[in-house]
């Protein structure tokens, strides 16, 4: 189950085809000995996603909106039960200034039932209880998959900014935004200060910068049983050495900044910077010469020229 569990959405039922070879083929109906025909079987059928089949269970996925279509229930209740998986959109990382550090965006919510109604396949400490597989109907369900947030984009000299949050995913009743909230915001690096993560399923990264580093966001925000997300790192500020805090993940919290560069080692790189600048301006200085070198030879050429035809 694994390549299931890669996916950002997926709904899983018991597969009516499997299910019948396994109760006995006589035109869906089981044969009990010479006597006649017993109850008709009738399996779950749904539709909706990309339909993959694993042993006798069908996996529906979702990559973008849709409706998972129960076309017709079972007789049997157990067979009425789905698991699920839903994952919502993660946070974007913040920027900063020349120096200053964006914090890591937080992790899309996770929510995800035990497993054990479909077939005991290895989950996340996320599918425990009192999570549970969902009782389904003939019915259909809307589907959301919701998208990643943008990530800030810093242009020099200008500040940074904080990245922004994931969307919504939900499905059979199961949310993992604003009920289960999307990936908080990575924090920023500039303007008045360095700026907190944003709270949400797993917390943004603090910011980082010489005035100081901020703390990174919560996680499971809203909270949900059991947890959806954890909380960002923080970011780490001393004058001259700095690092932002990551983001949130699934299960582990996001790790808190470490030091970076230097004081010393940033103005070097501002040196090494505008010396490259100027060697760039004197190489554009040199090439203008040797254009005009040039053509003062062919001057001198035809100078040449005229002077040997005067004296012929």
């Amino acid at each position: 189950m694994r390549d299931k569990l890669n996916q950002p959405l997926t709904v899983e039922g018991k597969s009516s085809n499997k299910k019948k070879l396994t109760r006995g083929k006589s035109f869906g109906y089981q044969v009990l000995g010479f006597g006649a025909g017993g109850t008709p079987f009738c399996a779950l059928v749904a539709t909706g996603g990309t339909i993959t089949e694993t042993g006798n269970f069908r996996i529906h996925t979702f990559t973008g909106p849709g409706t998972f279509t129960v076309c017709s229930a079972s007789g049997e209740a157990d067979n009425n039960k789905v698991d699920y998986l839903v994952i919502a959109g993660g946070g974007g990382a913040g920027s900063g200034a020349f120096g200053e550090g964006g914090g890591g965006g937080g992790a899309g919510g996770y929510r995800e039932s035990p497993g054990t109604a479909n077939g005991c396949y290895t989950v996340s400490p996320r599918g425990a209880s009192p999570a549970a597989a969902i009782v389904v109907s003939a019915q259909g369900y809307p589907i959301v998959v919701g998208n990643g947030g943008a990530g800030s984009e810093q242009t020099p000299p200008g500040p940074g900014g904080p990245g922004g949050c994931g969307n919504a995913s939900s499905g059979l009743g199961i949310s993992s935004a604003l009920g289960a909230g999307g990936g908080g915001q990575g924090g920023c690096g500039s303007g008045p200060g360095p700026r907190p993560g944003k709270a949400g399923a797993s917390g943004g990264g603090g910011s980082c910068g010489n005035s100081g580093g901020s703390g990174g966001g919560a996680g499971n925000t809203p909270p949900t049983n059991p947890a959806q997300g954890t909380g960002g790192g923080s970011g780490l500020g001393n004058p001259g050495k700095y690092g932002a805090g990551g983001g949130g993940g699934a299960v582990a919290a996001g790790a808190n900044g470490a030091p970076g560069q230097t004081q010393e080692m940033v103005e070097l790189v501002e040196r090494l910077q505008l010396m490259e600048h100027q060697l760039e301006e004197v190489a554009a200085a040199v090439e203008a010469l040797v254009a005009q070198v040039l053509v003062l030879e062919q001057l001198l050429k035809v100078v040449e020229r005229l002077h040997h035809w005067v004296h012929t």
